[in-house]
């Protein structure tokens, strides 16, 4: 549910609530330098930055959309060319934690089973 929530872009904005920087989200993995910036002709300093665009953005839509960068871009390996599909990972702990698979999930609420064509 919360991963639909995720945003593309992280971003930093002014004490004016205007944008001053923004990245994908990919690009911010594991790099906390968004965190760090120091201000330039009275832009944002540190966090600051971060809460002013947390305080002036919209939250993303509860939906079934998962952001392109949390499907393809999570715990990039480049030495091996792969990344963790976070939707597949979340399906993965669910099964390891006993839930049931998709068409036992459709029988026991009286539905038919899907079947490949």
């Amino acid at each position: 549910m919360g991963h639909s929530l995720i945003p593309t872009f992280m971003s930093v904005y002014t004490n004016n609530f205007d944008p001053f920087r923004q990245q994908f989200l990919n690009e911010t993995f594991s790099d906390p330098s968004m965190t760090y910036i120091e201000s330039v002709n009275g832009g944002p300093s540190r966090m600051q930055g971060l809460a002013y665009a947390l305080s002036a953005l919209e939250s993303s839509k509860f939906d079934s959309i998962l952001e392109d960068v949390v499907r393809n871009s999570l715990f990039v390996n480049t030495a091996r060319d792969t990344s963790f599909d976070l939707a597949s990972l979340s399906i993965q702990r669910g099964r390891d934690h006993g839930l049931p698979s998709y068409n036992e999930f459709r029988k026991f609420c009286g539905l038919s089973e899907v079947r490949p064509c």
